[in-house]
């Protein structure tokens, strides 16, 4: 039998686009992935961002409600001994949204401070460091608050502001936190997200508070 004599008949067979649009819906499948999982995956990223910034509101609320009297000024030193209540607060505050301990304290450092420092206001409303003030450092251990104390304290000494009746005229004393959290992607390998420090995005949210 000839290969003609098997299609004799078969008119339709040039005109057959049975399945062509599976093969469309597939490719266009394949195609709106990375996007689609990149979008909610960043939406994640957003949300886990607010939580991670809530974490360090609430670190450094709960600071204030520890050590917000005079008598405990500067707090690194005597809000518990070498600043156990204080960092016990923090630890207590960072931990407190549905991320838990997930949630640490930074290290103290320029980019990324935990301490506490006296500052100035002036007329203006524009804050900057008391002069002669030295800025306490929160302790942390085994990379997060360490809730023992060992803070280096702070020490306001004669320190005062310039700014008399028109500003501040007394230094006041604030405690600075910053946290962190490390974000993974849900969709590894197929998420933008995926891209930011090789698939372990770190988000670090600063949070402050005047505390007397």
């Amino acid at each position: 039998m000839s290969r003609l004599s098997l299609f004799r008949g078969r008119s339709d067979l040039p005109r057959n686009t049975r399945g062509s649009a599976a093969v469309e819906f597939a490719v266009w499948i394949g195609a709106l992935a990375v996007p689609t999982f990149s979008a909610v995956d960043i939406g994640f990223y957003g949300f886990q961002t607010l939580q991670v910034h809530n974490a360090a509101q609430m670190a450094a609320q709960a600071a204030w409600a520890a050590c917000n009297t005079s008598a405990l000024q500067p707090a690194t030193a005597n809000c518990g001994g070498s600043g156990a209540t204080l960092n016990t607060a923090i630890w207590r505050g960072e931990q407190s949204t549905p991320l838990g301990a997930r949630v640490t304290l930074a290290s103290d450092s320029a980019s990324t401070p935990s301490r506490e420092q006296f500052w100035c206001i002036n007329s203006s409303g524009k804050v900057t460091l008391a002069t002669g003030a030295t800025s306490g450092k929160i302790a942390t251990n085994s990379g997060d608050v360490d809730t023992s104390g060992n803070d280096t304290a702070a020490a306001v000494n004669s320190a005062t502001c310039a700014y008399g009746a028109s500003g501040s005229a007394t230094p006041g004393d604030y405690v600075i936190v910053t946290v962190q959290y490390t974000y993974h992607p849900i969709f590894k390998a197929l998420s933008v997200v995926n891209l930011l420090n090789g698939g372990n995005a770190k988000i670090t949210q600063t949070a402050w508070t005047r505390i007397a």
